[in-house]
C-alpha cells in the first residue's frame, strides 16, 4: 500500500518476481473520467514437491535377444515419490519430452507393458502432476533391455561304459557329443550352477536337484539323466538356463554267430545275437551298418562282423569263415584267378580236394592250405571246361568227415 500512495508502481507487471511465498499486491485502475479503483490481488508460489528426479533405471533381461522386451514403467512410481502420499498424484508417461512438457494426449497408453520402441536403451518421460494444482514435473526413465547369451550346448550328451561298468572314452566316434558339457560362458561375467533336472524342476524345485559344488562353466556327468545349468550375469544378474539330455551307451557282453545254412551254399547268411544292455547294430566288414541282426549275401572266405552300440560308444569285432569254392579260375597268365582252391578250407589242414575231369580221371589232389590247382595235367594246360572236384572237410558245427561235390569252370 505504500507503493501505491507513493506512486511507485511495478515497472514490468507481465515479469514481475515476488521474493515472497505469499503476497499481495495492488492493482490502481483509473477511467476516462479520471475516476480510480484499487483490487487487491493474492500472489501464492507454489513450491515443487521433492519428486525423485534420477529414478533407477529399470532393466529386463533378454529372451530373443532382439533388444525389445516389455516394461512395466510403473513400477518407479513409489521411489519417484519419495514417500510422498501416492493418493495425491498423477502419473502421464511419454515417449518423448516434448509431449510430456506440453502434457498433451500423446501419451504412452499401456504403461503397464510397454515394448521400447528403440532396441536395448530407452528415455521415456514421467509427467507427475499434484491432483490439488497445475504445477506438474517432467522427469526422465531410463528403460534397458541387457542381452542374454545363449547358452550353445547340444540336446543330447553320450557316456561311454565298459563291461565292468566304468566310464571310458570311446574307441571311434560317436553319434553324439561326448562330455564335458560346455557352456562356453566364462567365469569373469557369469556365475554357474549346475541341476541334475530339467528346467522346469528346476524352477518347481531348485534344491531338490541342485548338484552341490558343481558350479563350473563345464560339466562331466557320470551318469545317465537331464541335467540343467542357471548362469548369471554378475552385474546385470540376468539369469540364463540351459539344458541336455546324457544318455549311456555300454558295449556287448557276449556275441555268438551261427552260420544259417549248410557250407558250399552261395551266398550264405549269419545270425548275430548279442547279450548287453545296448541297442545294437552290425556290419559286415567294410559294409553299412544295420539294424538287422540277420547279415545276408555272405560270400566265401573270412570275414569280419562288427558289432556297436547304436550311438558308437565301442566296436567289438569277431572273425567268421563262410565255406564255398570259387565258381570258375582263368588260368591266362594275368595274375587274377589263376588257380583254383577252396580257401574257406585252408586251417583244415587234414581236408583233402579230389578234382577230376568230366569223365571222372582223376587229375589232382590238392589242401585247401596249399596253392591250389594251376589248370595243369602232366604239365599240360587243360581245355577251357567244367571240372569236378570232391572235398573231404570237417564242418563248423560237428567233428565228423563230411563230403561234398560239386563243380567249376575253367575258363582261358
Amino acid at each position: 500500500m505504500v507503493d501505491v500512495n507513493n506512486n511507485t508502481p511495478i515497472v514490468n507487471p507481465t515479469q514481475y518476481t515476488s521474493s515472497q511465498q505469499y503476497k499481495t499486491v495492488y492493482i490502481l485502475a483509473e477511467g476516462q473520467n479520471k475516476c480510480t479503483k484499487l483490487v487487491e490481488l493474492d500472489l501464492e508460489i507454489i513450491l515443487y514437491d521433492n519428486f525423485n528426479t534420477s529414478p533407477t533405471a529399470i532393466e529386463e533381461c533378454e529372451v530373443d535377444n532382439d533388444g525389445f522386451d516389455a516394461f512395466d514403467l510403473t513400477i518407479r512410481e513409489s521411489e519417484i515419490l519419495n514417500k510422498l502420499d501416492a493418493t495425491k498424484y498423477e502419473f502421464t508417461y511419454y515417449e518423448s519430452k516434448n509431449d510430456a512438457d506440453q502434457g498433451n494426449t500423446n501419451n504412452i497408453k499401456t504403461p503397464t507393458n510397454f515394448i521400447n520402441t528403440k532396441k536395448f536403451n530407452q528415455t521415456v518421460y514421467v509427467l507427475v502432476k499434484p491432483k490439488a494444482n497445475d504445477c506438474f514435473q517432467v522427469l526422465p526413465l531410463e528403460i534397458i533391455v541387457n542381452q542374454v547369451p545363449e547358452i550353445d550346448i547340444d540336446d543330447r550328451y553320450l557316456i561311454c561304459f565298459d563291461a565292468a561298468n566304468q566310464l571310458v572314452h570311446p574307441k571311434g566316434n560317436t553319434a553324439l557329443t561326448i562330455p564335458p558339457i560346455d557352456t562356453t560362458l566364462g567365469t569373469k561375467d557369469y556365475s554357474f550352477q549346475w541341476y541334475a533336472g530339467t528346467e522346469t524342476e528346476v524352477q518347481n524345485d531348485p534344491n531338490a536337484v541342485i548338484l552341490l559344488g558343481e558350479t563350473s562353466p563345464k560339466f562331466n556327468p557320470v551318469k545317465a539323466g537331464n541335467y540343467t545349468v542357471v548362469a548369471t550375469n554378475k552385474t546385470t544378474l540376468c539369469r540364463i538356463s540351459a539344458s541336455t539330455i546324457v544318455i549311456e551307451s555300454f558295449p556287448p557282453e557276449s556275441i555268438t554267430t551261427k552260420i544259417l545254412h549248410p557250407a558250399f551254399t552261395s551266398p550264405n547268411e549269419v545270425q548275430v545275437d548279442v547279450k548287453g544292455r545296448g541297442d545294437y547294430e552290425y556290419a559286415l566288414d567294410e559294409g553299412p551298418w544295420q539294424k538287422d541282426h540277420i547279415l545276408s549275401n555272405v560270400h566265401y572266405g573270412m570275414h569280419t562282423i562288427s558289432v556297436r552300440d547304436r550311438f558308437g560308444c565301442a566296436i567289438e569285432t569277431l572273425k567268421i569263415n563262410i565255406i564255398d569254392y570259387p565258381k570258375y579260375f582263368t588260368p591266362n597268365g594275368d595274375g587274377y584267378h589263376y588257380t583254383w582252391n577252396i580257401s574257406s578250407l585252408r586251417h583244415q589242414a587234414n581236408a583233402k580236394i579230389y578234382i577230376f575231369d568230366r569223365y571222372g580221371k582223376l587229375l589232382k589232389e590238392i589242401r585247401p592250405s596249399g596253392e591250389g590247382w594251376n589248370g595243369t595235367f602232366n604239365g599240360q594246360p587243360m581245355p577251357t571246361s567244367d571240372y569236378w572236384f570232391l572235398v573231404e572237410y570237417y564242418s563248423q558245427s560237428s567233428k565228423a568227415l563230411n563230403q561234398f561235390k560239386a563243380h567249376f569252370t575253367l575258363k582261358r
